[in-house]
């Protein structure tokens, strides 16, 4: 009695197609009833240029009659011949010269794969047979297969994958005044956006290794002048590898170092979520106790902006049920690149806050502004290195996450600045990102400054404080944000939490934030947020920062259109509108200055790795009332205006 199989048994035949040799030229002509429009086409005359489907005498396939299983036993034994062909091995030959590159191989079989071929052959053993196949024989070089595919795999597996990206940008600045541009950064004049052009790189190589007993290696070596172009004129708030320096004319030196080498190893013994990572390795918590500043509003470089300080020491990550720990130590002494000089560390977290005179923790890199870090006069953070640490994260109710951080930052020898040398962090947050369209975040963070780690440097410690409470909505075109911010002027956590203007991390604020989001269409979105700070506490004399009787008001917009899946434009607005009392202004009355940034941007898709973008940005400085105490090279109650042109192209392979 003949039985027949559904028309999908030759799907299941079909199959054999991406384990068999790759095709060869046939004589034979391609099937009459299969043309070329018909949606099985390419797998059909793939499957009869093997020699698995043979179709009739007439030439036709008649792919429409149902199978039998004497005919799906047929392409099942030559589907099993392509992927074993029987045969004993010649005398082995001398080499023949290289050949031209061939097309690239089908992929492997899987062990799934594999075990779906045995399940086929058990079905129609009878109908193998009585084609003179060999089932047991074929049930062994399957097993033998299985076991090539393993070792493939686990071979595969531990050998050392490489990755790279590539960056290159180009950026120049013109103004009748030298100004501070969106980074914070010095540029000094020009007539012309052809004038001093930098034209920083930066190349990474990364490699992966799986090494045995689940050991893990990742190193990054990367050679770069982005360091020296980042870390000329003021190396930045809160991170030495900082605002960026667009106006810098002389050489950029090539660095070269390692931005990562580490060896990661499981402890079973401590349970089956415990690792220690040993080496160089890159490392964050939460924004205000230990984050990397982004401080380069104009170039995109992921591998720096991703929120990770580097250090050389060890992190030991467990898990404990649901409970989750991190502990590290380690030193930033050693992260000089090729030339060993002080200003070319890849990194180096700033701790503290003792700009008691100024009234402000954090270093602020803004020479016109009253309330900003005065080289020379006030030293109001200091560079650690060395710091030790440790985060625990308990779940709440499958709903939360609620986690504490205690932190201890050493500066060198004890009151090495004259105030201090070790500052200690504590933090606790709370993260709700469980409850649908709706997430909530919190966290609050303390900073203590002290001689050394047992002694006291006197200071009260009781404005060393931040809060920030956040709550966002996110539904299918709507994306809301409402939070309040509230920072100290001590605070001198090595965090990133807010960037007004070209202020990074700033201090001795209070006040809410709100910001929208819309998708108009899937190519067409926008926002606009607002934000209104005072002052936190009134630390300012005789005209030394921004206390409690000014504010501010920061508005923010912005639209993208996506053009295409290789095209972008973008525009976004930024304007800080202050309002100085006469303590706080530089006028000695009270004033309101104004700072506009408007950013016409593109980016562009070359390749599926090759990004470009480019950028044209304004800039207008308001000295109204003399508050900022002038522009550069300008008189106070003076307007600048300026404009940066920047490009870059990122390659990733």
């Amino acid at each position: 009695m003949r039985k027949v199989l559904p028309v999908l048994g030759i799907a299941c035949s079909a199959l054999a197609l991406v384990w068999a040799a790759p095709s060869k030229a046939q004589d034979q002509k391609k099937f009459q009833d299969v043309p070329d429009t018909h949606w099985a086409y390419q797998a059909v005359t793939d499957l009869q240029s093997k020699g698995i489907l043979l179709g009739y005498p007439d030439g036709y396939f008649r792919g429409k009659r149902t199978l039998t299983r004497y005919e799906f036993a047929v392409a099942l034994e030559r589907a099993l011949n392509s992927i074993m062909p029987n045969g004993g091995t010649g005398q082995q030959g001398p080499p023949g010269a290289d050949g031209a590159p061939g097309p690239a191989g089908p992929p492997g079989m899987t062990p799934e794969e594999i075990a779906e071929m045995k399940r086929l052959m058990d079905e129609f053993k009878n109908e193998l047979a009585s084609l003179g196949a060999n089932v047991r024989d074929m049930n062994n070089r399957l097993d033998q297969l299985s076991k090539d595919v393993a070792d493939l795999k686990d071979r595969f597996n531990h050998m050392i994958q490489f990755n790279g990206d590539f960056f290159a940008g180009f950026t120049s600045g013109r103004s009748r005044f030298g100004f501070l541009d969106y980074s914070g950064a010095f540029r000094a004049p020009s007539n012309s956006l052809f004038e001093n052009v930098s034209a920083p790189h930066d190349f990474h190589l990364t490699a992966n290794a799986n090494l045995r007993g689940g050991v893990k290696f990742t190193g990054d070596l990367f050679s770069s002048n982005y360091l020296s172009y980042a870390s000329q004129g003021f190396t930045g708030n809160g991170v030495a590898l900082g605002g960026s320096n667009g106006a810098a004319t002389g050489p950029l030196g090539e660095q070269i170092g390692l931005d990562q080498a580490q060896i990661e190893i499981p402890l079973t013994m401590l349970g089956g979520g415990t690792t220690l990572t040993v080496g160089r390795f890159k490392n964050k918590v939460t924004p205000l106790t230990y984050w990397r500043p982004d401080t380069d509003a104009y170039f995109n470089l992921p591998w720096y902006n991703d929120g990770k300080f580097v250090q050389d020491g060890f992190k030991l990550q467990s898990h404990f049920g649901s409970v989750r720990t991190k502990l590290w130590a380690g030193s930033y002494n050693s992260l000089t690149t090729s030339d060993g000089a002080a200003g070319t560390v890849l990194n180096a977290p700033m701790v503290g806050a003792a700009g008691l005179a100024a009234g402000f923790g954090t270093r602020v890199q803004s020479t016109f502004k009253p309330f900003g870090y005065n080289p020379g006069a006030d030293l109001d953070a200091v560079a650690a290195q060395q710091s030790v640490g440790l985060h625990v994260a308990l779940p709440l109710f499958h709903t939360a996450d609620l986690g504490f951080t205690v932190e201890d930052f050493s500066a060198g020898a004890a009151g090495s600045n004259g105030i201090f040398g070790n500052v200690a962090v504590y933090g606790a947050n709370l993260n709700l990102d469980h409850t649908g369209p709706l997430h909530i975040s919190a966290e609050a963070a303390k900073s203590v400054t002290a001689q050394d780690i047992s002694t006291g440097d006197g200071q009260s410690n009781d404005d060393n404080n931040a809060y920030k409470l956040n709550v966002g909505y996110r539904s299918h075109h709507l994306n809301a944000a409402l939070g309040y911010q509230y920072i100290d002027p001590r605070f001198g956590a090595p965090g990133y939490w807010d960037k007004i203007g070209n202020w990074y991390n700033p201090t001795n604020i209070a006040g809410p934030y709100v910001k929208l989001g819309y998708d108009f269409t899937h190519a067409l979105s926008g926002y606009i947020g607002g934000d209104f700070y005072t002052g936190a506490r009134n630390r300012s004399t005789g005209g030394g920062g921004f206390d409690i009787g000014s504010s501010l008001t920061r508005a923010s917009a912005g639209v993208k259109f996506t053009v295409s899946r290789m095209l972008n434009l973008r525009a976004d607005y930024e304007g800080v509108f202050w309002n100085l009392d006469a303590n706080s202004s530089a006028s000695g009355a009270s004033s309101k200055p104004v700072e506009q940034y408007l950013t016409l941007g593109t980016g562009v898709n070359l390749a599926s790795n090759t990004v470009l973008k480019m950028a044209y940005q304004i800039i207008s400085l308001r000295d109204n009332g003399g508050g900022f105490g002038g522009v550069l090279g300008g008189s106070p109650g003076d307007t600048s205006n300026a404009s940066v042109f920047t490009t870059q192209i990122a390659v990733h392979f």
